[in-house]
């Protein structure tokens, strides 16, 4: 122990020894067990450099604790406490000023505090002090993709690095030193940094520059460098940065639709979702708030909406007035490009009618052991498919049914398809039972569907066994061609993704009877199939059936294997087989569904159930968020696949096991952001160029090759109290006539917008009693819509009208006039969702 230490030693006992007589003792020194343990803990820095002090006297100026703080400064302070104790905390330290924080001790609540002893130019320099600069650091950048200058996007971002020393501690003191900011491989547009030069931040190390776009997109990189010494520089790796934002181009312009088909030649109101993606030249998304319009040859669609971040628009087309002639309406979705030039795409959603049947309307007849085949239509009357979810049955009834067996297309359920395939069926009815009964029979057709339920039989007859005509051997050659069973898998997935990728299909050459043939009469099957991609995407490969031929075996069955390739879609297969006389036998059309890619960066979009909120507890419940993820055909992913959540500001979910994180059969994965510490209120919480409560929620997933696919969300958290601005003292409104057009804003306690589904009030109140009074708002609001709803939308995050700005006049509506002198009031109600109600009245009166 050194001589510095036995004085503070002596200091401490010394000023133990005075406090002995004070009557106020918050220890229990009866050795009893009273009272509760209770613990100060915390380290020691330095004030210069925030490095630990080791061997510092820390104690209690109640003289009831202390301790030697140790080589990472820290310390710890023991009491056993009956009562509150308020005290103060003194740290002690050679060639170091104190440092003292008053504290109040709660018994069993134990407390952290840090204390700095302020260095001056005669303190030591400590083993963590920091060194010489060595390497430069990346700590943070307020945007990694800035806008294109003049779009109205975002076109800056502050990039911070940190200077360290070779132990990595962040210099500071005399050890500080200049940084040269400079841009390697821009577009080429005019962007920049500034400043081109800073100095280090004496305390942290930290120093920062902004970069700044230009008129061109693409991609830059900014180095940080700095020279330590001559003929010495240090540099920072590269900061990649994306400048993006550009004006519509006709070839990244897509339109597409929620539902192919929806029953709009039944009902009103119905709804399909048409969706627009909108890029720049560079394969970027345009500007936020790009308009697009909409027109129809069918229903009424909305007329026009604005981009999102990611250059999504989206409208509903609902059912109505005019039914387009052939129950198909075409949506046109038209915007601005370049130099003014239009850009348009074309998309259909069939209106489907009522549902018909078309079956054959004779009687049949069916020999013992025979069958009977018949194809039949189920559409509407324009033959356009019925709605996803329609299903269809076949089945027979009647004394002469017993022995019956409807194989085919005897129960079909429907999905969303404008396809006119999904329109004729085939079954055969075949008497499984020599022998058996016979008798009159029906096969009734029953359709059940949004388009209507509808339902016919066809009346026939099963022949008795005497009927039975014996059957030449020329009858027992190959004739048919029967699928056994149901594939392995109806739904299969693109190569490579982990899920199933292959469907098996078992057929059976049967001859006129129906009996499957035996090895005497082998036959070899070849396969067409057709393929329809999802996606008018274009690249990657199609599936395949292995083999391409095969041979019946001895109960006259052979296999298909259709295996996926590395594009999503729908296979339809047919086998077929060519008899030695000449003539081919086809079997029915199977199809298998190929689906579900890895995730791809042009299908990832993130979604914030609201743009603006204000905070509110955990037990009121948190916000929503959703991504939905598609692969490179525009397909969702597989059900399952993780997304990864994180947030600038509060707590958001991520990597759950309750399906919250993980994307369900649509490729949609969900969570849930509460709005608690740490609140966008101090940096690094919120988003400086933006301002306090903007804060971003980014959700990210791993795409081909372990690439990182993400997308970010600006939202706003409000806070109160509400202030409304402009308003004046009082107003006049002539007789007759109306007062002048008021002005006023609506903001939060940070001057930002409220949140979404603020709703903002006008009313004037007067004296009804007398006959023919009438006063009424005008401005923004009206007698008939005295209110407005701050809208959910990206907008509503940012000042504007609408917003923030509204404005607002009362007029004299009265007959003949009101008397002058009238008093009328003015008021403005204010009601922003968690953030409570507050009213403004201005008062007024009529004048001549």
């Amino acid at each position: 122990m050194n001589l510095w230490k036995i004085v503070l030693w002596g200091l401490a006992a010394g000023m133990m020894l005075s406090s002995c007589t004070n009557p106020i003792e918050p220890v229990d020194g009866d050795g009893d067990g009273d009272g509760l343990d209770t613990k100060v803990s915390g380290s020691i820095l330095r004030s210069d450099n925030l490095s630990p002090v080791a061997n510092a006297l820390v104690y209690d100026q109640g003289s009831q604790a202390r301790d030697t703080s140790n080589a990472d400064g820290s310390y710890e302070l023991n009491y056993r406490l009956t009562s509150q104790y308020a005290t103060k905390i003194i740290a002690s330290a050679a060639g170091f000023k104190n440092d003292t924080v008053s504290v109040s001790l709660s018994p069993g609540a134990d407390t952290t505090i840090v204390l700095r002893v302020r260095a001056d130019s005669t303190s030591p320099v400590g083993g963590t002090s920091s060194g010489k600069p060595a390497n430069i650091v990346l700590v943070g950048s307020s945007a990694e993709n800035i806008g294109i200058r003049g779009t109205g996007a975002n076109e800056t971002s502050v990039i911070t690095f940190e200077v360290r020393d070779s132990l990595g501690i962040p210099v500071g003191g005399s050890n500080k030193v200049k940084v040269q900011f400079s841009i390697l491989g821009g577009p080429g547009g005019g962007e920049y940094v500034f400043p081109v030069e800073a100095e280090t931040d004496g305390l942290t190390g930290l120093v920062s520059t902004r970069v700044t776009s230009g008129t061109k997109a693409g991609v830059l990189q900014v180095y940080a460098t700095a020279t330590i010494a001559p003929g010495k520089t240090i540099k920072s790796s590269p900061v990649r940065l994306t400048i993006s934002g550009g004006l519509p181009v006709d070839n990244r312009f897509s339109i597409s639709r929620t539902v192919a088909n929806i029953a709009g030649g039944v009902f009103d109101n119905l709804r399909a979702t048409i969706n627009v993606v909108v890029g720049d030249n560079q394969g970027n998304p345009v500007q936020a708030g790009t308009a697009v319009y909409f027109t129809t040859t069918g229903g009424i669609i909305q007329a026009s909406t604005g981009t999102d971040v990611d250059g999504i628009a989206s409208v509903d087309l609902i059912t109505g007035n005019p039914r387009p002639p052939n129950g198909i309406a075409v949506v046109t979705a038209r915007t601005i490009g370049d130099s003014g030039a239009a850009i348009f795409r074309n998309i259909s959603v069939v209106f489907s009618g009522p549902t018909r049947i078309i079956a054959p309307t004779t009687a049949f007849e069916i020999s013992d052991s025979g069958e009977y085949s018949f194809a039949y239509k189920v559409q509407d009357p324009n033959g356009n498919p019925l709605t996803a979810g329609t299903s269809i049955s076949v089945t027979t009834s009647g004394p002469g049914s017993a022995d019956l067996e409807v194989i085919g297309d005897n129960s079909v359920t429907l999905g969303d398809t404008d396809d006119p395939f999904w329109t004729t069926f085939f079954v055969t009815v075949r008497d499984n039972r020599a022998g058996g009964a016979s008798g009159p029979a029906a096969i009734k057709i029953s359709v059940t569907s949004q388009n209507g339920n509808v339902s016919t039989s066809i009346n026939g007859i099963v022949k008795p066994g005497a009927s039975v005509i014996s059957v030449p051997p020329s009858a027992r050659e190959p004739a048919q061609i029967a699928i056994i069973g149901n594939p392995t898998a109806t739904d299969i997935f693109i190569a490579g993704v982990g899920g199933v990728e292959n469907s098996v299909i078992t057929y059976e050459v049967r001859d006129s009877l129906g009996t499957p043939i035996d090895t005497s009469k082998r036959v070899s099957a070849t396969f067409s199939t057709s393929f329809f991609p999802n996606s008018f995407v274009q690249g990657g490969t199609v599936p395949r059936v292995i083999p391409s031929t095969a041979v019946s075996d001895n109960r006259g069955r052979f296999t298909a294997n259709v295996t996926s390739g590395t594009q999503a879609g729908v296979i339809q297969l047919v086998a077929r087989v060519q008899l030695p006389n000449g003539n081919v036998i086809v079997s029915q059309p199977t199809k298998v569904s190929v689906h579900a890619g890895f995730p791809d960066q042009n299908h990832f979009t993130l979604f914030a159930g609201n743009y603006a909120f204000a905070e509110r507890s955990p037990s009121a419940g948190p916000y929503l968020f959703s991504v939905l993820v598609g692969d490179t055909f525009s397909n969702p992913v597989p059900t399952g696949t993780a997304v990864y959540w994180h947030s600038q500001a509060g707590v958001i979910q991520t990597g759950t096991t309750n399906g919250a994180t993980y994307t369900n059969a649509d490729g949609i994965a969900l969570s849930e952001l509460y709005t608690v510490n740490p609140r966008p209120l101090t940096p690094p919480f919120f988003d400086p160029a933006f301002g306090v409560g903007y804060h971003w929620v980014w959700a990210q997933t791993q795409g081909r090759g372990g690439r990182l696919i993400t997308d970010s969300v600006l939202v706003l958290v409000c806070q109160g109290p509400i202030t409304v601005t402009g308003l004046p003292a009082s107003l006049t409104v002539p007789r007759s006539g109306a007062s002048s057009l008021i002005p006023f804003e609506i903001r939060d306690g940070n001057n930002n917008p409220l949140p979404t589904g603020t709703i903002v009030t006008a009313s004037v109140s007067f004296d009804n009693t007398v006959s023919g009074i009438k006063f009424v708002v005008g401005g923004d609001f009206s007698e008939q819509f005295p209110s407005y709803t701050v809208p959910n939308a990206g907008f509503a995050r940012f000042p504007g009208a609408g917003v923030t700005s509204y404005q607002v006049r009362v007029s004299d509506i009265s007959t003949g006039g009101a008397p002058a002198g009238s008093s009328i009031t003015l008021t403005i109600t204010v009601s922003p969702p968690g953030l409570g109600i507050r009213s403004f009245s201005i008062p007024g009166t009529v004048v001549p």
